[in-house]
């Protein structure tokens, strides 16, 4: 099996799926337990994972050489992993420092307040980022992705008018209300203004009844009772 065979490939993967996994448990173990520190099991395994990284790394390295991070191999394919291969060091060297500065994150006063430690805890969840590499392997899975992210442009084109037509009726309504208030018609603030007090609040208050926040009921409620039965017809 060499570095450039699909079962090279494969067997990183489940490599990366199975550390996937092991953080997750060892998250919720450390979560319900409230340790500070990994127990010795978790950081007996996460050695193995290290090692079983590592060489994956230094594997490719000595094939590869610096055509590993470069946009193009020496035989002029287009590199499409060189920014996964960056992430894969970044990741495996965070996790190499941290290795060698777990002794002294066990010491009781000398590096107690050593901020750096602290960081490569927080850094270490990044490695479950690794596992969006495993689609790879999946065509299924490959081509939602591949929809998602083509999907996204309309998605927030769709989100823009949602706002601008939230706005347009949050307008209509606020200057309907502030009306209705300066006329005397609405004598009653203390129920319409958490509604339709401003702008902000009216376009607060549609999303959320847009959104399932609160029911309709309640918007229609409030206007009708204060101004006319007539205004609830731009729900409907």
């Amino acid at each position: 099996m060499t570095v450039t065979s699909k079962y090279f490939e494969r067997t990183v993967a489940a490599a990366i799926f199975l550390n996937a996994i092991y953080i997750g448990i060892m998250t919720e173990v450390m979560a319900v337990n409230e340790y500070a520190t990994s127990p010795l099991t978790f950081t007996v395994i996460e050695l193995v994972f290290l090692g079983v990284f590592t060489t994956e790394i230094a594997l490719k390295l000595y094939v590869y050489r610096c055509q590993l991070f470069t946009r193009r191999t020496a035989s002029g394919k287009v590199n499409d992993g060189r920014y996964w291969n960056m992430l894969d060091c970044l990741i495996i060297g965070l996790q190499v420092i941290e290795t060698i500065l777990m002794p002294f994150d066990l010491e009781s006063n000398a590096f107690q307040g050593l901020s750096v430690i602290r960081i490569l805890r927080l850094l270490r969840l990044v490695r479950i980022v690794r596992i969006v590499k495993v689609m790879r392997f999946v065509a299924d899975l490959r081509m939602i992705i591949y929809s998602i992210w083509r999907s996204i442009s309309l998605f927030f084109w769709s989100v823009v008018a949602l706002i601008l037509l939230n706005f347009i009726c949050s307008v209509y309504f606020t200057e309907f209300v502030l009306t209705n208030k300066v006329n005397g018609v609405i004598r009653n603030r203390t129920t319409i203004n958490p509604y339709f007090g401003s702008l902000t609040q009216t376009m607060i208050s549609l999303f959320q009844a847009v959104t399932g926040g609160i029911d309709w009921r309640d918007l229609t409620d409030v206007l009708s009772k204060e101004t006319s039965p007539w205004i609830i017809l731009p729900f409907l």
